[in-house]
């Protein structure tokens, strides 16, 4: 009996010190690119989304973007020098 609990001490104690390791924090955006982009209404920005056919398409309006595909639209703005 006493083995037996000294077993169960064992694994319970052993199950509680058990922790993951904490999630590396995200990739900081690289120099000179914002981690985000305001999109004023009288900007000029060209938005590209994929379509549910799995093909991409571009549009000046971000209204017109599909409500599916705003969860990833890339914005570029044609007036700024690339990268």
């Amino acid at each position: 009996m006493t083995g037996r609990l000294i077993a169960i001490t064992l694994l319970v104690a052993g199950a509680a010190s058990c922790k993951r390791p904490a999630p590396e924090a995200p990739p900081a955006p690289p120099p000179g690119m914002p981690a985000t982009i305001e999109v004023l209404k009288g900007g000029r920005w060209l938005f590209t989304y994929a379509e549910a056919s799995g093909t991409f398409a571009t549009t000046d309006k971000p209204e017109s973007v599909p409500e599916p595909a705003r969860s990833l639209v890339r914005v570029l703005d044609p007036a700024a020098p690339p990268w």
